[in-house]
């Protein structure tokens, strides 16, 4: 553990929002943030895919279906992403798709990869308070992040199955906020995509976006986050990075 405390060195940008201490809580997205899942996602999909005697999707294919969580991404690949015919799609239809999808999955989840560079330092670095918001369901969460030693991070992990909305809906944030005691306005939320921004903003919180994730393989700055970033310490004074 290094011997500073990288919680009160933040960016002069975030210090002029938030006081010379920064935000009071992270929240902070998963998939597309801190791990490049789409390999893992890729191969269970195709792996599915092919069960049922269909083309695989590839990597780039599903790179654009990731961020609505595992369900949506079942649907998407189901009905090639036309999302009229994924939205239409029943629990009976989905229901052997599922199955296959999550045997597939789970068993990439006992290795620690796809950490993106930098992820691994920035957590063990940065003190302040945080938590996980991610719309991945808790079945693959939990083993995926104890898998990369993470669940020492953060004081809680809110997947996509815990509450009746999750991303882009403001509540799973706003959640977040009353578990910590923590008001939303000293809040900072990190994603990747348009879904982590518009429910930041939904919200009231500060939102901070990567560049280097997917977003359904649009441009984030067009969802005018706060802060946009190359690295996580882009958040950090240079000469702390």
């Amino acid at each position: 553990m290094p011997d500073r405390d990288f919680s009160v060195q933040w960016h002069s940008a975030v210090r002029q929002r938030f006081g010379d201490t920064g935000p009071e809580l992270v929240l902070l997205d998963l998939d597309g943030t801190l791990i490049d899942s789409v390999p893992d996602l890729a191969a269970a999909v195709d792996t599915m895919l092919l069960m049922l005697g269909r083309e695989p999707a590839g990597q780039q294919q599903v790179s654009h279906w990731i961020g609505n969580g595992t369900d949506m991404l079942i649907r998407r690949a189901l009905s090639c992403g036309d999302e009229d015919v994924a939205n239409a799609l029943t629990a009976t239809e989905m229901f052997n798709p599922s199955q296959l999808f999550n045997a597939a999955y789970l068993s990439t989840l006992h290795h620690a990869t796809g950490v993106f560079p930098g992820v691994s330092d920035w957590l063990e670095r940065v003190t302040t308070p945080k938590i996980l918001i991610t719309n991945k369901p808790r079945l693959f969460t939990v083993p995926l992040i104890d898998s990369l030693g993470w669940m020492a991070h953060f004081s809680h992990l809110i997947c996509g199955d815990d509450f009746s909305e999750k991303k882009p809906s403001p509540m799973p944030l706003l959640k977040a906020c009353e578990f910590a005691k923590v008001n939303s306005n000293n809040a900072l939320m990190i994603g990747d995509s348009r879904h982590d921004i518009g429910a930041a903003k939904a919200a009231d919180i500060c939102s901070a976006a990567v560049t280097y994730g997917y977003n359904h393989g649009d441009n984030i700055a067009l969802s005018h986050p706060d802060y946009l970033l190359n690295s996580l310490f882009d958040l950090m004074e240079p000469d702390n990075a």
